[in-house]
């Protein structure tokens, strides 16, 4: 072995040293602003079938909650439509993928291997995509109907990859800390030459670091590299920090993307644009926070100058130093979001209106005060 693979071996070691630690104090800041369990859990189709994965498990296993797999790609692997995969919290070196053998599948983390109660922040199930020189560590490829909720991801170019995939759904992760290369993104959708990608809802998830070389790195990015358009494309309430391009980019290169929308979401400090579209004619952009950007909004093929109801102020986070991005009681975001949007979630007072950001219309959500009602 010689001095560079040495060199080489030895700064990945000291990398994912420093993303578990990170991890660990970022998790402990979470659990002080969580109040609940069991949010986000499947809708207990009695039909469907539970497949289990544990990493901690280096005994005999089968999926089953007794002797779980202890990785994630294995249960994908054993996975049938409506399959449920529930993952015990950990850190998962892996770079999982699934396709069209995998359709109808739902992917949960979050999980107490010791009595199977759900609790995103608590048990952070982490997936390492071991970083630069892995594409992704969650890849949705020709694959239809699947849910993607409750993980930790990191070390990768691309988090989270979704790709000629349809009746996608990708919430409630935390998706930070990319290993940049050329271009690096926390959640990118595209569609290829011979599919379509449509009917992606990306909700809820809270996106930071995202830190390409050369100033790449988005936070959600839905490019085109080919004639086919990418369609019914729905970004919202998510929160978005610290990106060296573009929060949002809604369509580049050769295409469009047709009936999108983008609502109530937080982008704060996207280095090149907050929102921008390739054609708004196409889409919806509103009830958004954009703030601490050198350009606010930015349209390819026609003027966008963001939506009527955008806010452009600082949306108060509880310590974003420590990325905590609850947000405090006295935030503009409070009860700013879309009227038409649920809010049953959001504890009371609620203002009867969502919350812009990632935790609008969950039991997380600030709660409103007289200044808001």
């Amino acid at each position: 072995m010689n001095f560079i693979n040495i060199h080489h071996l030895i700064r990945n070691y000291f990398l994912n040293l420093l993303i578990t630690c990170s991890i660990f104090i970022i998790g402990i800041l979470f659990i002080s602003c969580s109040d609940e369990q069991g949010i986000l859990d499947p809708e207990n189709n009695p039909q469907s079938n539970i497949i289990y994965v544990d990493c901690q498990n280096m005994e005999f296993e089968d999926g089953s909650q007794n002797a779980p797999f202890n990785s994630i790609q294995k249960a994908v692997d054993s996975s049938s439509f409506e399959d449920i995969i529930y993952v015990a919290r950990g850190m998962y070196f892996e770079n999982v993928t699934l396709d069209s053998s995998n359709s109808g599948t739902t992917v949960l983390g979050g999980f107490d291997a010791t009595n199977w109660v759900r609790d995103v922040e608590r048990n952070q199930t982490i997936i390492n995509g071991k970083g630069i020189d892995s594409l992704f560590c969650i890849h949705l490829k020709q694959t239809n109907q699947v849910k993607i909720s409750g993980f930790w991801v990191t070390n990768a170019q691309r988090l989270i990859m979704v790709s000629a995939a349809s009746d996608i759904l990708i919430e409630r992760n935390y998706i930070f800390s990319s290993a940049g290369n050329n271009y690096t993104s926390g959640i990118n959708v595209e569609s290829s030459s011979d599919f379509t990608t449509e009917n992606v809802t990306i909700s809820n998830n809270v996106i930071w670091n995202i830190i390409g070389q050369g100033y790449r790195g988005g936070g959600i990015d839905v490019s085109i590299h080919n004639s086919n358009a990418t369609n019914n494309i729905r970004i919202i309430n998510n929160t978005i920090y610290d990106v060296s391009q573009d929060g949002i980019l809604m369509g580049r290169i050769n295409g469009l993307v047709y009936n999108s929308v983008v609502k109530n979401n937080i982008i704060i400090r996207a280095r090149g644009t907050g929102i921008q579209f390739n054609n708004i004619a196409f889409g919806i952009s509103d009830y958004n926070c954009v703030y601490d950007t050198p350009e606010l909004y930015n349209g390819e093929s026609t003027e966008f100058l963001g939506g009527l109801n955008d806010l452009n102020v600082n949306p108060l986070f509880i310590d974003i130093g420590a990325y905590n991005f609850h947000l405090q009681s006295d935030s503009p975001c409070i009860d700013a979001g879309n009227p038409i949007s649920e809010y049953s979630n959001e504890p009371q007072p609620n203002g009867n209106r969502i919350n812009i950001g990632a935790y609008g219309n969950t039991k997380q959500a600030a709660k409103s005060s007289t200044m808001h009602n």
